[in-house]
């Protein structure tokens, strides 16, 4: 069960930089209860053996309000343990699951581009659920926009020798250059021009050539969201 985009941000703000930033937008002893519930652990010492980690480093994790993420996202990853239920106290039910795409973080923008057919990494990428339903074959791209507002960008897949029309958005995955999102200002026969970004004032144009895109998205949307959570 992959992530919520809206959890996923959460955690985000609360690593920080250095992993162990203390942040008071989760509850550590909440997520530590739920965890230690879920594997029907009765003491952190059990837990501890779990993540491998000494006793009392669970102690100061409560005292501090601090956690290893990571360590604690993989384990729940291998044990096919619900993220949502263990960071978000919330289950993503059935009704959910109809509108849910999966979403590229920037900050997991880099490894989509080295794992592109990997699908548990592809499986495990955080989701987010919208009030209408998606088109299954939907990915979303998180990118900002000229203005500073965090932006998905949501596209379909198509062939790369797809004919490409210019005037058009897409999201280009370059093997080369990471994830761009933007319009087909030119096309060559051996490179495209894209313009990033969703503003023409701000220029920003990029050649690509043809032969370093592992993905091509069509854009059908942008959708601004909020990162409150």
């Amino acid at each position: 069960m992959s992530l919520s985009f809206g959890c996923w941000n959460t955690i985000k703000k609360t690593i920080c930089m250095d992993n162990h930033c203390n942040d008071k937008r989760l509850d550590v002893k909440a997520i530590i209860k739920r965890f230690k519930h879920m594997l029907q652990l009765k003491s952190d010492k059990e837990l501890a053996e779990v993540l491998c980690v000494r006793p009392n480093t669970v102690s100061t994790w409560k005292m501090r309000g601090s956690l290893d993420y990571n360590s604690l996202i993989i384990k729940c990853i291998s044990l096919n343990i619900d993220l949502n239920v263990i960071f978000d106290n919330k289950e993503v039910g059935r009704g959910d699951e109809l509108n849910k795409i999966l979403v590229v973080p920037r900050e997991l923008q880099y490894q989509y581009v080295l794992m592109v057919g990997d699908n548990s990494f592809i499986e495990n990428l955080p989701s987010y659920s919208f009030p209408f339903v998606f088109n299954k074959n939907l990915r979303a791209f998180e990118i900002v926009s000229p203005l500073g507002n965090i932006e998905l960008a949501i596209g379909e897949q198509i062939k790369v020798e797809a004919n490409l029309g210019t005037g058009k958005s897409y999201v280009v995955v370059s093997r080369n250059q990471g994830v761009l999102a933007g319009e087909i200002i030119a096309k060559e026969p051996e490179n495209i021009l894209v313009h990033v970004g969703t503003n023409s004032f701000l220029k920003n144009n990029v050649r690509i050539g043809i032969n370093e895109i592992i993905e091509l998205w069509k854009i059908t949307r942008f959708v601004s969201i909020t990162l409150e959570h």
